[in-house]
């Protein structure tokens, strides 16, 4: 086999820090050349700040994506495809229509493509009709798919990927990172605490100030804790556009809940080391990385029954507690168990740390080498997949 065509190419929207971190375990892993290639250099709903001289990250478009002309970034994209011409394409999503097109270009040339997806069926509301276009595309453009765990890879199957051609384990994070700086801000925990002005006991919650993240039940379900709750705060990390409504929601409970602004992962560790728990309320929530970073510090973990990664990280009464996000008492009384116990949190957050071994960005570029380079067909042509509904 020629060089080129040994090759994979990882294709994102724009590399941040989380798909940098799993670049270079694939770099460490992959028999063969891997190229980093993104549409554009950023997006104006993703803050973080990604550093990677020792890597090249090769770019289809310069500037932020959802401000470029598609037709350059279509073009940009087509032009690295052909001059790296790699044997396989792992692409993150079909939404988007450059990711479609990358897809195109893989069947046309006969190379694998590999669906990145964490979606769940359970997402957004599913029509019948759109689903089966979806499914007829799908089953046509990509050969297999790498997931972030059961819901994932039952949603996949459902769009005509065999299930024998999903592999599992996507959503992962730089587990060292946080379990390390986490472990710095403890060996200085007043200097730390002292230097974020954080409260001696208090709940975390990290992500963006959306609808879907449920943040005004978490709220009240703090309030309607009462003297349970009583020297505990609730802090909220992160930005978005129900910032107002919610400082303003935060403001009537006397000071008990905070919104920090958006930090960048460097600085995250420390929040999450002196933190109690994290809270992960979404009504909406494909995985929630933010449970993967939170439990790699050795936190218990508050998951929506709705995210991606309760079924797969979280075990009730070994390192949390999975809750209906739509039942105010239900994460209520999750807070105020967590609260009662300085013991069952440390037990918890011991068992948050093993469980998180098994998702780290080792497993998944050994989970993703296996998915690029298991025998199958590369065809330019598929056979007729079967309408159901």
């Amino acid at each position: 086999m020629a060089n080129a065509e040994s090759s994979l190419v990882l294709l994102h929207h724009s590399f941040g820090p989380y798909h940098l971190a799993r670049a270079r375990a694939l770099r460490r892993t992959f028999p063969g050349p891997v190229h980093l290639v993104q549409l554009a250099d950023t997006e104006s709903l993703r803050a973080w700040r990604a550093e990677h001289e020792e890597l090249t990250v090769e770019t289809a478009a310069t500037g932020v994506l959802d401000q470029l002309p598609p037709a350059v970034v279509g073009e940009g994209l087509e032009r690295l495809l052909e001059r790296l011409s790699p044997g396989a394409i792992a692409i993150a999503g079909y939404g988007d229509q450059h990711m479609r097109r990358a897809a195109v270009w893989a069947r046309r040339r006969a190379r694998r493509a590999v669906l990145l997806s964490d979606s769940q069926a359970c997402d957004l509301p599913r029509h019948v009709l759109r689903e089966r276009m979806k499914r007829y595309w799908v089953s046509r453009h990509f050969d297999r798919a790498f997931v972030s765990g059961a819901s994932a890879a039952a949603y996949v199957e459902s769009l005509g990927i065999p299930a024998h051609r999903i592999w599992r384990g996507y959503d992962v994070v730089d587990n060292q990172h946080f379990a390390t700086g986490a472990a710095a801000a403890r060996a200085n925990l007043a200097t730390t605490r002292a230097a974020l002005q954080l409260p001696e006991r208090f709940f975390l919650y990290v992500g963006r100030f959306a609808p879907e993240k449920n943040l005004p039940r978490l709220l009240e379900a703090f309030a309607a804790g009462g003297t349970d709750l009583a020297g505990w705060s609730l802090i909220l990390v992160g930005g978005g556009p129900l910032e107002a409504p919610l400082r303003a929601q935060a403001a009537a409970l006397g000071g008990r809940v905070r919104l920090v602004a958006f930090q960048q992962i460097e600085r995250l560790p420390s929040y999450y080391a002196l933190a109690g728990a994290l809270v992960l309320p979404s009504l909406s929530e494909p995985w929630g990385l933010v449970a993967n970073e939170a439990m790699a510090a050795g936190l218990p973990v508050i998951v929506s029954s709705r995210c991606g990664c309760a079924m797969e990280l979280v075990f009730p009464g070994v390192n949390g507690a999975i809750v209906d996000p739509g039942d105010t008492g239900n994460i209520t009384r999750s807070l105020v168990a967590l609260a009662a116990s300085d013991e069952r949190r440390r037990a918890y957050g011991q068992a948050s740390r093993q469980i998180v071994d098994n998702f780290s960005v080792e497993t998944w570029a050994r989970a993703l080498t296996d998915c690029a380079q298991a025998p199958g067909d590369r065809r330019a042509g598929r056979p007729k997949t079967r309408m159901v509904s």
